[in-house]
């Protein structure tokens, strides 16, 4: 937890609390990065672009409204999304992608997170990207903006996600039998 005082101390341009903070934030940063597939040298270049954004707009963070570690990963999300657009980043058109389809009351009580981590990061960038939006909070509108796709792109890719997931899981079930 962001203690208050510290935020208000950045607020008044505190270099040292300005560096807590970021050392305090970095790591939670640093996975939202990877969960988007940033390289390294990629990665590097979006910290620091989030943490200006975020000094920038320190200011308008307001306690009352909430928890300041959400409002920080918005402006690290938001970020990387502007980072999307400039690369011109391509999300995958469900058409270059087969799949079989099985039955939806599929089971996952006996994998766990680190299991369910590695299957979402074997689907293709855009899949990934749509399911990763869609648990970051984010709405089919906002994803649109963002992504410069359809909304209704972005409802197929996210059920083309989850039936790859699914259709993992199965496959894992059926070599357990």
């Amino acid at each position: 937890m962001i203690d208050k005082s510290l935020i208000a101390r950045c607020i008044q341009n505190d270099r040292k609390a300005f560096e807590k903070l970021y050392n305090l934030t970095l790591p939670s940063m640093v996975v939202l990065c990877r969960r988007y597939r940033l390289l390294e040298s990629d990665m590097e270049d979006m910290l620091q672009e989030i943490y200006s954004e975020l000094f920038i707009s320190m200011y308008k963070y307001n306690t009352e409204k909430g928890a300041f570690m959400p409002w920080l990963k918005k402006i690290g999300l938001h970020t990387i999304l502007k980072g999307y657009r400039k690369k011109k980043l391509n999300i995958v058109h469900i058409e270059t992608y087969e799949h079989q389809l099985y039955d939806n009351n599929t089971s996952i009580e006996k994998l766990d997170d680190l299991d369910i981590s590695m299957m979402v990061d074997k689907l293709p960038h855009g899949y990934k990207t749509i399911l990763n939006l869609i648990k970051d909070g984010l709405d089919h509108s906002e994803i649109s903006n963002y992504l410069g796709i359809s909304k209704s792109t972005s409802r197929s890719q996210l059920a083309r996600a989850k039936q790859m997931l699914r259709n993992q899981i199965n496959s894992l079930k059926s070599k357990s039998i």
